[in-house]
């Protein structure tokens, strides 16, 4: 599972220990946030037009914030595409995680894992709209330490939230409360 909804891994948590999930899915996770989508004033009453159904074409908006669930990235090379095995986050194919938003660049930024210190870092890769963690704008090319629970924003993206596997699993638990 690279994407997935947040709710498959919350069922994962009904058959599944601590220490079980910890062993399967040994890695970090990034979850996104979905903000609620804001209220519409009422509108006062109007009349009533009759109109034939053929008649309209409609274009879909995309759907409402408060009806999508949350996304969950699995933070893995999904290939061997760096050398010291980096996951790239981005707008392109190319990426590990691949985010769809306009906002996002081809190759937006990076997030490493130092096995020695058991330590994730994320760096912007020179982004045109900039990564935040806890709402501090990346120096370009500056690695910044991610602990459990940090807000990673990709531009003016929605926010993603990381968790390395432990963690995520004490989320997913307090999810289905």
């Amino acid at each position: 599972m690279s994407e997935e909804t947040i709710h498959l891994y919350i069922q994962l948590t009904d058959t599944m220990t601590r220490e079980s999930f910890v062993e399967e899915y040994n890695h970090p996770f990034l979850v996104q946030h979905v903000a609620a989508a804001p209220s519409r004033p009422a509108r006062p009453h109007s009349r009533t037009t009759k109109i034939r159904l053929e008649d309209i074409q409609l274009e879909l908006p995309p759907e409402p914030a408060s009806q999508r669930e949350n996304r969950v990235h699995a933070v893995r090379a999904r290939r061997s595409s760096t050398p010291d095995g980096s996951v790239m986050v981005g707008r392109t194919e190319e990426n590990d995680i691949i985010l769809s938003s306009d906002e996002v660049s081809k190759d937006h930024a990076r997030i490493s894992h130092d096995p020695l210190q058991d330590l994730y870092t994320i760096t912007d890769q020179g982004s045109t709209n900039g990564t935040s963690l806890n709402g501090e704008r990346l120096a370009v090319g500056k690695p910044r330490n991610l602990i459990d629970g940090d807000i990673v924003s990709f531009s003016s993206a929605d926010d993603y939230q990381f968790y390395l596997s432990p963690g995520f699993y004490d989320f997913l638990i307090k999810q289905k409360r």
